[in-house]
């Protein structure tokens, strides 16, 4: 401790008389006050003290050290990390660990704890919106980087490349389910596998287990951080391939189309439409569901009814509608459909085509175009029927041979 000695301050010491201050009487020289007087048997109270001044030293506070601080050697070190209310930086428990070691920690953390990552957003004007998912998490070290392969909303594969010498920082304690690892810049790679577009990011989103072990997102920002002195800057543009183990263990094409035939044809329901008057209905019926080449043929039947002055009127259609797997995207409908989908109304699993190229024929009459066709299907049949057999048919669109455009001046 430092003190300053040329400073000094007053301070009162007592010195007691050894008589009763009630009797007058002697008492033993141990005598202190609060103790009974033998002779009158009143407490000894403080009016025998008589008071002295003396000097002593007291220390200016602001020399005032804290004893449990670690940093002891002057005066000014403690007095500045006291004011700053500084912790020391927790050490890397993965200080120690090789790059093997540290990369199996997280890829078995990885896989054990990644799960399904909804995000919804709503638009607060016109209070629309809409959910996306993101599926089927894989992850790999390869080069430089930490590679993240996931489904993106049952429809494509993304593959998201993280140069390590970059890492910034992971977090996820304050976002709900997001777990976030960042980059201090664009560095990080985000490749579309459906058209193999490229593009630059900073960060991406996992979905995790936050809280599945004791300061789980600190260590795994601790693990990173320690494989950055094991890797460097990539010196080329080569991203390696990620050929993840949901695509080795890929269902066969038959294989596919077999599994959504069978579910199809199981579940299909038929509908009834009516006017609110009951004047007029529609009803669906007798679907049937196959597969030519890329090409899905759906065939059913159309009744309609007009109850008009008395009379009952009803008409038999029978259409067949065929949808080109390899140019559509497959979604739920919404409850209202807007003008110009072809729909006979109400159905719950979409195609959807860019390029209005599903056709609608109605048996020796002409053929229609259209952008959209629904089917209706029991989903309460089976747990998570709908996200099966989305992803069933975007596994088909990965059979599809890959198209090559003339180029053209414009």
């Amino acid at each position: 401790m430092n003190l300053n000695i040329n400073e000094s301050f007053a301070q009162t010491t007592t010195t007691v008389s050894k008589k009763c201050g009630k009797c007058g009487k002697s008492v033993s020289i141990n005598s202190k006050i609060g103790d009974i007087c033998p002779h009158c048997g009143v407490r000894w109270g403080y009016e025998n003290s008589t008071t002295t001044s003396t000097t002593v030293v007291r220390p200016k506070y602001e020399n005032y050290i804290d004893i449990y601080s670690p940093y002891t050697s002057s005066a000014k070190t403690s007095t500045t990390k006291n004011t700053n209310n500084t912790t020391p930086p927790k050490p890397n428990p993965f200080a120690s660990y090789s790059k093997q070691m540290t990369e199996q920690w997280l890829l078995q953390r990885f896989k054990q704890y990644a799960k399904k990552r909804v995000y919804c957003s709503t638009d607060p004007i016109l209070s629309i919106g809409g959910c996306t998912t993101y599926d089927d998490f894989e992850f790999k070290f390869d080069s430089e980087y930490l590679i993240v392969k996931y489904n993106y909303n049952n429809e494509y594969v993304t593959v998201v490349y993280i140069p390590l010498y970059d890492f910034s920082y992971a977090y996820g304690k304050d976002y709900g389910s997001d777990f976030s690892i960042s980059t201090t810049s664009n560095t990080m790679y985000e490749v579309n596998k459906k058209d193999n577009s490229k593009r630059a990011i900073n960060y991406i989103s996992i979905g995790f287990k936050n809280d599945a072990e004791t300061d789980l997102i600190d260590n795994i920002e601790f693990a990173l951080k320690n494989l950055k002195k094991y890797y460097k800057k990539p010196t080329t543009s080569y991203l390696p391939e990620f050929i993840s183990q949901s695509e080795i263990n890929k269902p066969s094409l038959s294989e596919t189309q077999s599994w959504i035939l069978s579910k199809l044809n199981s579940y299909q329901k038929n509908l009834s439409i009516g006017s609110y008057d009951g004047s007029s209905s529609n009803s669906y019926s007798n679907f049937t569901f196959s597969f030519s080449g890329y090409n899905m043929i759906i065939n059913f039947k159309e009744t309609s009814s007009l109850r008009a002055y008395g009379n009952d009127n009803t008409w038999t259609h029978y259409y067949t509608v065929t949808v080109p797997i390899c140019e559509c995207s497959f979604y739920r409908p919404s409850n209202n459909r807007g003008v110009g989908a072809m729909t006979y109304g109400g159905g719950n699993f979409g195609f959807s085509s860019s390029r209005k190229s599903i056709t609608k024929t109605e048996q020796g009459r002409s053929t229609e175009y259209a952008s959209s066709f629904d089917i209706s299907i029991d989903f309460d049949r089976e747990n998570d029927l709908f996200n099966r057999l989305q992803k069933a048919f975007n596994t088909l669109k990965t059979y599809c041979p890959t198209q090559v455009r003339p180029k053209e001046a414009f």
